[in-house]
């Protein structure tokens, strides 16, 4: 059994790793996201690993509430779920 760390994290990872697949099921929303990053495609696939790219991946589905919603929506999950998921990768920091 791993350690309750690892396994929240590799939840997080797996949303992350959702996130960039509804994307690239969306060519016009992986350009955006291509553009705003400064990643060619084969640049992302080299970094989906990443966990800190991962973390990347959802801070910018965060930005966009009704992105949020579409994606948590599509995906059956609740969009809180996506911030914890957030929480439990490196980079993560919150500003109230």
């Amino acid at each position: 059994m791993r350690p309750k760390i690892a396994q929240n994290t590799q939840h997080s990872s797996d949303i992350a790793l959702l996130y960039m697949a509804y994307l690239a099921s969306e060519p016009e929303k992986l350009g955006a996201f291509c553009n705003q990053s400064g990643l060619g495609q084969t640049e992302l696939t080299e970094r989906l690993q990443d966990v800190a790219f991962q973390g990347f991946l959802l801070d910018y589905l965060l930005q966009d509430e009704s992105e949020l919603l579409a994606f948590a929506a599509e995906n059956n999950l609740k969009p809180e779920a996506i911030m914890i998921a957030r929480s439990k990768l490196p980079g993560f920091s919150y500003d109230s």
